[in-house]
């Protein structure tokens, strides 16, 4: 099987945008608070944050899978996302659900996604 390319890899960052995917459980838990959905769901929300592992960037597209992965362009970012995954998992595991304490974080992360 050939290696593929990264999807969607944006110029200035050298990241690809797909990895906010990878984000889905925490940003889904972040926008039920913001759209202060009903109980329910921001426990439904919650309750998929705390039981779902943030990958880190290189084992979200599997160097068995994908090329180029980490470069020269992207190391430091990669390393600055692949840190505050290991926090944002460490809330978790610690069971730290307050929206002042990881919506900062995953802003970061598309921040440096986006701007690199």
């Amino acid at each position: 099987m050939s290696k593929k390319e990264i999807p969607n890899v944006l110029k200035n960052s050298e990241i690809s945008r797909d990895y906010i995917l990878a984000l889905g459980s925490v940003i889904n838990f972040i926008e039920s608070i913001e759209n202060d959905e009903p109980s329910r769901t921001r426990h439904l929300a919650k309750r998929s944050f705390l039981h779902r592992e943030v990958p880190y960037y290189e084992a979200y597209f599997s160097s068995e899978n994908f090329n180029n992965i980490i470069n020269d362009e992207n190391k430091e970012s990669i390393s600055e996302i692949n840190s505050i995954v290991d926090t944002i998992n460490s809330c978790r595991l610690e069971g730290i659900v307050e929206y002042e304490a990881i919506q900062p974080l995953v802003l970061r992360i598309i921040n440096l996604i986006n701007q690199g």
